[in-house]
């Protein structure tokens, strides 16, 4: 199994790559692999100095991914950011249950956390994206 694609997005599925305190984050992780697979899919955020700030995978819900077909969607969500503001990048991993790590790709997402653009809008990358109020 490999890892093909990783975003970010808000709770109405639209990609983003900033979010507030608070702001729910889905991580959508695409994968391939031969139909039958299992694996562990785990996700590290560290912080700009290179620290494990948080760290999450299926195992912690007691079941591996099965893959039905050749290519899936996984969505990893953390329901409320509990992240200070700043940037923050990602690894995904596909591991079993031996500890064996099959795919791991590191800092392949970059995110921003900035709490003081929550209500207005702000440019980012060349895309705009309007940041709900509270």
């Amino acid at each position: 199994m490999r890892i093909l694609h990783l975003s970010t997005e808000d709770s109405n599925g639209h990609v983003r790559f900033q979010f507030a305190y608070g702001e729910p984050i889905t991580f959508n992780i695409r994968v391939s692999g031969r139909p039958g697979t299992t694996r562990t899919v785990g996700l590290s955020i560290r912080n700009s100095a290179g620290f494990l700030i948080l760290h999450f995978n299926n195992t912690n819900d007691s079941f591996e991914l099965a893959l039905t077909s050749s290519v899936a969607e996984i969505r990893m969500r953390l329901p409320e950011n509990v992240l200070n503001d700043g940037t923050y990048n990602v690894t995904v991993w596909l591991g079993d249950g031996l500890n064996i790590l099959h795919n791991v790709v590191r800092k392949c997402l970059f995110f921003d956390v900035d709490s003081s653009t929550q209500g207005r809008v702000k440019s980012v990358s060349q895309c705009v994206f309007r940041l709900p109020g509270r």
